[in-house]
């Protein structure tokens, strides 16, 4: 039984195939150590094949309701965006309002420190 992911970032559910049974010479810890790092390898070269452009999470911010259009805060988030890893967290990010709330706090967090 796979790992269901969402498809909306295009990473697809691991296969039994995936799970090797272990070999009368290797021992029960490795065994699971390695089918633990097959795992973790297949789901990160998946989930972060997709890298969204600029363009895309400007578009989802702009969509972002508390966040007005060319605020502190909406040019704090484009700066943030110049980041790859901040895009895909962007994107991931459940909801609007859950993108809102993430953009507010890190502007909060960096302004006040």
């Amino acid at each position: 039984m796979g790992t269901p992911f969402p498809s909306s970032i295009g990473v697809s559910r691991l296969e039994e195939s995936d799970v090797t049974e272990p070999t009368k010479t290797s021992n029960q810890e490795k065994w699971v150590g390695d089918q633990m790092k097959k795992r973790a390898d297949k789901l990160q070269s998946s989930a972060f094949e997709y890298v969204p452009s600029m363009a895309n999470v400007i578009a989802l911010l702009n969509d972002t309701p508390r966040i007005l259009k060319n605020s502190p805060e909406y040019f704090h988030a484009i700066s943030k965006f110049t980041t790859e890893a901040h895009r895909q967290a962007f994107v991931l990010l459940a909801d609007p309002e859950t993108r809102a709330l993430w953009i507010k706090h890190d502007y909060g967090f960096t302004n006040y420190m």
